[in-house]
């Protein structure tokens, strides 16, 4: 039966397994690894050093910062070039697009200036940060859905204004800050979801305008549905309208 153990000396480790003794043990020690010298030489050694670039995870030694605008102009573009595990840095201004994540990264502010988007934010894959930013002027802020590990953090959403939707109903619009779906172990933390004002309706048709109008649809912060074990922490919910 082997037993392992770390070995630490002068700043470089190994970890070992101990078994009988053989030839191969005594070539090991006598010119080898020289930190080794006071274990017995009636023990067998398996040796494997640790080393720091293994200790990294392939995901982590490969990914990168992708900068806005510095390497692409526009946010989707940065994430079109983005694989698993990179960070696309998004510096200062206001970015009119929709925002479409399907990769494990993070999408973060890349200053201490204000960042918007004039749109949404859309994700749907694993372990995707969204942190930072002013989202505002589309129904819906930032939807996740099959999106296990992922976080929202320090955002500030709104205002969002829905007006009416098309005849034949002319129902008003239904306006949603943060919308989590379908989803395991994810964080939502420190986001404030500011002016969130639903559509009214359609008045009731001319020429007196009587008779029954639009309904009105709902302003919703946050929305969730079929998640588990998420955490939903130290987020405010100012002036919900409907």
């Amino acid at each position: 039966m082997k037993t392992e153990f770390l070995l630490t000396e002068g700043g470089r480790s190994a970890i070992v397994q101990m078994a009988p003794k053989s030839k191969s043990s005594e070539r090991i020690m006598k010119g080898r690894c020289p930190i080794f010298y006071r274990i017995p030489l009636s023990l067998r050694l398996v040796v494997t050093f640790v080393l720091p670039s293994i200790l990294v995870s392939p995901l982590a030694a490969s990914a990168r910062v992708i900068r806005v605008p510095d390497d692409y102009a526009s946010i989707q573009e940065a994430i079109r070039a983005a694989t698993n595990g990179d960070t696309v840095s998004v510096g200062p201004g206001v970015y009119a697009e929709v925002v479409s994540i399907t990769k494990s990264l993070t999408l973060e502010r890349g200053s201490i200036e204000n960042v918007i988007i004039q749109g949404s934010v859309y994700g749907s894959a694993p372990d995707i940060t969204i942190e930072g930013f002013t989202i505002r002027g589309a129904l819906t802020g930032i939807a996740l859905s099959q999106a296990d590990r992922s976080v929202v953090k320090d955002c500030h959403i709104g205002p969002i204004t829905g007006g009416w939707n098309d005849p034949p109903n002319q129902t008003g619009q239904s306006v949603l800050a943060i919308r989590l779906t379908n989803s395991q172990d994810c964080r939502i933390e420190n986001n404030t979801l500011i002016d969130l004002r639903a559509g009214s309706g359609a008045p009731a048709p001319p020429p007196d305008h009587t008779g029954p109008g639009g309904n009105g649809g709902a302003a919703i912060g946050l929305y969730l549905n079929d998640v588990e074990n998420c955490q939903i922490t130290n987020n405010r919910i100012r002036t919900c309208l409907l």
